[in-house]
């Protein structure tokens, strides 16, 4: 929250990426059907130009004609979120997430031996450092990416790259010039954007019916949620980070929006019409005065952080509704990165804390 700076580590930098970069993908199921070219339509379409070789006596083997989809719906065309339409020849064995979002995800929809690696920043910034931390040591034997280089991918020999618009697109385009496929997905600013994610990811691994029963289970969650979130009056809440030179807040567009929109709660920083993530000093968050302030770890263990320490520390914060009520809500560095699914859990952590308050 600058709360959330990423959830998609980027590999090409040691640090994370801002998610306020606008999402173009249209919504989950319009865009499914868009990648999903090769329908019965497609396979009628083929079934008749070998008719038509038979009849004029030619041998349908002998034609250059473009490859027809098999029985399991490959090749697949995808337009990324670089308008780079991508062809998948057949369901990957070897894929490569190139940052922990898309990890997130993967974890969900993909068995393990068809993983090429990991990003290096997954056990401390994906699934794997909280919901499936029991996972971690067995995952951990999957060779390393360390940086979203050219070099440091093909090393791996992945047959599909996943990866965000943030990163390189030098790297994505030398990874295409030697014949590796990536598809450019976009960073999510809303929860549609996680779910249209989920469901492309589905599409090009040829894993749309686990697709379908992780987004069933989303649904399911949110409505759990937004049930009990119903029963508080709308909240306010702020995500802040502050380590040690100057405080920011999460404002419209970001992750930790996202998450406050899961609840039905007012981003008090989106409601200053603050986009992005934002410095805010002592006298701004003052007037902002939410009635929670979020932020997140260090550390993989849940504990005091330099934002809450500032913010506990400062004589002139003491007003601070959320100071003064002891309404800081810490959140474990894996949910508070995340730009994947695992927004939906730190949703229901902010829930589970604020019921407890009450």
């Amino acid at each position: 929250m600058n709360s959330f700076p990423s959830g998609g580590t980027d590999t090409s930098e040691p640090a994370r990426s801002p998610h306020s970069v606008p999402a173009a993908l249209p919504p989950p199921r319009r865009r499914m059907a868009a990648a999903l070219p090769f329908t019965g339509i497609a396979l009628a379409l083929g079934a008749g130009v070998a008719f038509l070789f038979m009849w004029f006596g030619a041998d349908p083997h002998d034609a250059q004609a473009a490859p027809q989809p098999t029985s399991d719906g490959f090749p697949r065309f995808l337009t990324g979120a670089d308008d780079v339409r991508v062809r998948i020849p057949h369901p990957p064995q070897r894929v490569l997430p190139a940052n922990t979002a898309i990890v997130d995800v993967l974890l969900e929809i993909l068995p393990r031996e068809r993983f090429a690696g990991l990003p290096a920043e997954s056990q401390t910034y994906s699934a794997l450092a909280g919901v499936y931390a029991d996972r971690a040591a067995d995952w951990g034997g999957l060779p390393q990416l360390a940086t979203y280089k050219t070099e440091s991918v093909l090393v791996l020999r992945p047959d599909l790259v996943l990866c965000h618009e943030w990163q390189g697109a030098d790297t994505t385009s030398l990874l295409r010039a030697n014949g590796v496929s990536v598809l450019v997905l976009s960073s999510p600013n809303r929860w549609d954007d996680v779910l249209s994610t989920i469901e492309i990811a589905g599409t090009a691994l040829g894993t749309e019916e686990r697709a379908q029963e992780l987004l069933l289970a989303l649904d399911e969650r949110l409505d759990r949620l937004r049930q009990r979130a119903r029963t508080l009056p709308v909240q306010r809440a702020l995500s802040y980070s502050n380590l040690g030179a100057e405080g920011s807040a999460a404002g419209r567009g970001t992750t930790a929006d996202v998450i406050f929109e899961l609840l039905s709660w007012t981003n008090a920083a989106a409601e200053a019409d603050l986009v992005g993530h934002t410095t805010v000093d002592m006298e701004t968050l003052l007037v902002l005065d939410p009635d929670w302030i979020v932020v997140g770890t260090m550390t993989a263990d849940v504990g005091s952080t330099p934002s809450e320490e500032f913010l506990r520390s400062r004589r002139e914060l003491s007003q601070l509704r959320a100071v003064r009520e002891n309404r800081i809500i810490t959140l474990p560095q894996e949910l508070f990165t995340t730009a994947s699914q695992e927004l939906l859990s730190a949703a229901e952590l902010l829930l589970e804390r604020a019921l407890a308050d009450r």
